[in-house]
């Protein structure tokens, strides 16, 4: 029965050479005043069709926390069976997390007793990091031996994937990190090119950003800009919303006249994590949402795109992410496999479709997270310190 059964992860870091792991502390009116032996991993139930406990346990923990599990692979720290006869299976991940950015999920419960009234608790009241000492006084007592197996684990670990620099250069090895993959796959505006159409609007309607955010919500909104990704003719596309909108004509023709006005810069901090995983020997591939009509001016404005290993644009394929259709053409042209591929993009939607179909894929926030998240994966790359970085 579910009911007899729980998963959850053990978070753990490196602080000043020492591992530090994050316990949580249950919420509700019982466990208020009670401490020691009382905190946990987080952890929950699997839903009546959950049969992968991984799933439930990585669900749990942003449930009770309100982050995701880091990237990476994970530690299989087995199961132990608690006082009351529920087993608890967990696994532990290398990350960080800020205890005051935790948010946990809630649950209803009469208090006082019989007295009718409802009242609203924190499943998790409060997480916080220990030493291992301090967390076996603190862990629910049937919980310490997960703490062992996380000793005996990391005590064999061979530490921080290989970097440029470590004992010499040397050449990306697949066989080196704990998992298949194998090469990366990089969103492009948002992640390496900044693409904006702001860049051009805050011209065009002299800094009122309340009227230009109109514009680009109503009128020349993303699902448009969408559509035109996927394949749609530009002036097709222009011609129909102008005489949607005559009065705004003008700047709805602005859209594709002063399009190369969008384009910003390069992301330097993400590029050098590409070229540095390129000098690695690991390939780098691009898959974007993006006009076929337009991508001949961008690649001329960023020679670095010629150096990637392969890009596959939506407008060539003629359907844009999320639809999973693309990332099967994306794999499908370059003889790659979901498990061999981690993915980095902005949007939660993308991320999501990739994760999906089996792919690592990273939700990406700036180049050092990415840079930390592709490390903990096991691909060739420096500290964040020693890199350029947004």
């Amino acid at each position: 029965m579910n009911s007899r059964r729980s998963a959850g992860i053990l978070l753990f870091r490196r602080r000043e050479g020492r591992v530090e792991v994050l316990l949580a502390h249950p919420g509700g009116p019982f466990f208020g005043r009670k401490d020691l032996g009382n905190w946990s991993i987080p952890k929950g139930e699997p839903s009546p069709d959950e049969v992968d406990l991984e799933l439930t346990a990585r669900r749990e923990f942003e449930e009770e926390t309100g982050h995701r599990v880091p990237a990476g692979p994970l530690i299989d720290l087995g199961a132990v069976k608690q006082k009351g006869g529920k087993v608890v299976y967990a696994w532990a991940a290398d990350g960080d997390l800020d205890p005051a950015m935790a948010t946990s999920n809630t649950f209803s419960f009469e208090w006082p007793p019989f007295s009718g009234r409802m009242k609203i608790y924190p499943e998790i009241d409060r997480v916080e990091w220990f030493t291992p000492e301090e967390a076996r006084r603190r862990i629910k007592e049937a919980q310490t031996p997960l703490l062992d197996r996380l000793d005996a684990a990391l005590a064999t670990d061979p530490g921080d994937p290989p970097t440029p620099g470590d004992g010499g250069e040397q050449d990306y090895d697949p066989a080196r990190t704990s998992t298949r993959l194998r090469a990366v796959v990089f969103d492009l505006g948002g992640v390496l090119i900044d693409w904006n159409p702001r860049h051009l609007y805050r011209t065009l309607f002299g800094g009122n950003e309340a009227a230009m955010e109109d514009f680009l919500s109503e009128v020349c909104n993303p699902e448009w800009n969408a559509r035109i990704d996927a394949g749609r003719p530009f002036a097709e596309a222009v011609e129909e919303l102008a005489s949607r909108h005559p009065d705004r004509a003008y700047l709805i023709h602005a859209y594709r006249e002063r399009w190369g006005e969008m384009l910003g810069g390069v992301f330097e901090g993400t590029l050098a994590v590409v070229r540095e995983l390129r000098g690695a020997g690991v390939p780098v591939y691009a898959l974007s949402n993006w006009s076929a009509e337009t991508f001949a001016l961008t690649r001329s404005r960023f020679p670095f795109l010629d150096e990637l290993e392969g890009i596959v644009i939506s407008g060539d394929v003629g359907v844009g992410k999320p639809d999973p259709a693309i990332f099967r053409n994306f794999m499908a042209r370059f003889g790659l496999q979901a498990d061999e591929i981690a993915f980095v993009d902005d949007s939660p939607a993308n991320v999501a479709a990739a994760r999906g179909l089996g792919i690592e894929a990273i939700h990406f926030e700036n180049a050092e997270q990415v840079r930390r998240d592709l490390r903990r994966l096991g691909f060739p790359l420096a500290e964040g310190g020693d890199a350029l970085r947004d």
